[in-house]
């Protein structure tokens, strides 16, 4: 019987059909960042034909521009690869720029219409690196493969703590309320769905070791086990965007089964310090 249910989430997401002509879909990003909702799923934001287009053109990029992860691949590199503004900065800068070379131009540019539209009447874009005033990586290709697992349970504030280098890298931005999104582009034939946990940041903010899928810490450095937290799954279909408070709510991505991958185009947003503008960014 679960016993972790302290109602810190409420897994409050709306389901909308998305068509750029409905205003009550609106400041739907602010929505989620000032707490009135956990988050909501855009339906068929990329059509099926959008979504087919997108998977052919990363079958033409070569194995070797992945970046191998513990349970798939990335492309491009994400923000948590910088360790350093040197070396590890040049080599995001490196893969980023070779990403935007493969095609993608006429997606990203649908997609940032889209974050523009549900983040007004704030100013969204992608941040600027300060280094050379280039844009960072708006969002990352994710595959998960089949019995390779899925995503260990994590947040997003968690990230912020082993990756501080990248809010030095970027224009200035707000820490506290980063949110996640993701599109999906290919659903795999059981398992990927995103669980959620009723546990927030404010409660619970430790792991022992990063894989650790069994149980977190929490603020009286008592164990959580994760089979006594009540949680609830979401599975958006492909064309679909899921937007969620990540940064403080406890989340993974299930296992993948079958022979399919799960692959995702996703990353997280958040508000510069003045409040005039929203990142989106990975």
């Amino acid at each position: 019987m679960k016993t972790y249910n302290k109602s810190d989430v409420l897994f409050s997401f709306e389901i909308l059909n998305f068509d750029f002509e409905s205003n009550h879909q609106r400041n739907l990003i602010y929505d989620v960042h000032n707490k009135s909702k956990d988050g909501f799923i855009l339906k068929s934001v990329f059509s099926k034909e959008e979504v087919n287009q997108f998977l052919e053109l990363t079958e033409n990029i070569q194995s070797n521009d992945f970046l191998n992860t513990n349970t798939g691949t990335i492309i491009p590199y994400p923000f948590a690869t910088i360790s350093d503004l040197e070396g590890k900065l040049e080599s995001y800068i490196s893969q980023k720029n070779r990403f935007e070379a493969f095609g993608f131009e006429k997606f990203l540019g649908k997609f940032d219409e889209i974050m523009r539209f549900i983040g007004s009447p704030f100013d969204v874009q992608v941040p600027k690196l300060r280094l050379d005033n280039s844009n960072a990586v708006p969002a990352t290709i994710r595959h998960f493969y089949p019995n390779m697992g899925g995503l260990f349970v994590h947040c997003g504030y968690l990230f912020q703590e082993q990756s501080p280098i990248y809010y030095q890298a970027v224009e200035q931005m707000k820490k506290e309320g980063q949110l996640s999104f993701f599109v999906v582009l290919q659903q795999p034939e059981s398992g990927g769905e995103l669980t959620l946990y009723d546990m927030v940041w404010d409660n619970v903010n430790q792991k022992d070791y990063p894989e650790n899928n069994e149980f977190v810490i929490d603020k009286n450095r008592e164990k959580v086990f994760l089979r006594d937290v009540v949680s609830e799954k979401f599975n958006p279909e492909p064309g679909d965007l899921l937007i969620f408070y990540g940064g403080r709510i406890w989340h993974r991505v299930e296992p993948i089964l079958g022979s399919k991958p799960r692959i995702t185009l996703g990353g997280f947003i958040n508000f510069s310090d003045d409040d005039k503008k929203c990142f989106y960014w990975s």
